[in-house]
């Protein structure tokens, strides 16, 4: 896994490192319903079909979920 932090701007998603790995993923907080939720958004991922919206997901003791 390859992790680089992003300036905020949506036309440098992906970075310099976007060619070096397989898929790109961004995460980054959005607002819904007036507040704050974590959400993450796949950018590229070569050979696979995938959504490209912005999946809100909570972070928990068992890890990850959407």
């Amino acid at each position: 896994m390859l992790i680089e932090e992003s300036d905020g701007c949506e036309a440098t998603y992906g970075g310099e490192m976007r060619n070096f790995s397989e898929a790109t993923i961004v995460m980054d907080y959005i607002e819904s319903k007036n507040m704050y939720m974590r959400a993450m958004k796949i950018v590229k991922r070569y050979g696979v079909n995938h959504p490209t919206y912005w999946m809100p997901f909570h972070i928990s003791e068992e890890g990850l979920w959407l």
